[in-house]
């Protein structure tokens, strides 16, 4: 029912990118898999960052907690800030379609992309 983060370097955020979300979206049936938040971190110093969601489960007293762990480097390199894009389905007997892709250039150079392809 609802979602907690451990600091000010996570960002909770619906996946429909809304403020408040409708009852529906906490409701998993068994065996179901939905995502229900976006978790975004922030880096300000470069190093093993711990953090923690904590969920409140639908009835209950209870609360899930959900560790993850963010290495921070001083290597630099192009990020995604959606690390998935989801293709649908495609085909030969489908036309062409266009994807908006965005990358995050964490050097102090500029980056010239010269060829993105895709692999099965």
């Amino acid at each position: 029912m609802e979602i907690y983060s451990s600091g000010g370097d996570v960002n909770l955020e619906l996946p429909t990118g809304e403020l408040e979300a409708v009852k529906e979206l906490w409701q998993i049936q068994p065996f179901e898999t939905k995502a229900v938040i976006r978790a975004k971190f922030r880096a300000s110093v470069q190093r093993n960052h711990t953090c923690y969601l904590r969920i409140r489960l639908n009835g209950t007293a209870d609360h899930l907690v959900v560790p993850f762990e963010v290495e921070v480097g001083s290597s630099a390199g192009l990020y995604p800030p959606e690390p998935i894009i989801d293709l649908g389905t495609i085909g030969s007997e489908f036309l062409p379609q266009r994807f908006a892709v965005s990358l995050l250039n964490s050097g102090k150079k500029a980056a010239i992309i010269e060829v993105i392809s895709s692999s099965r």
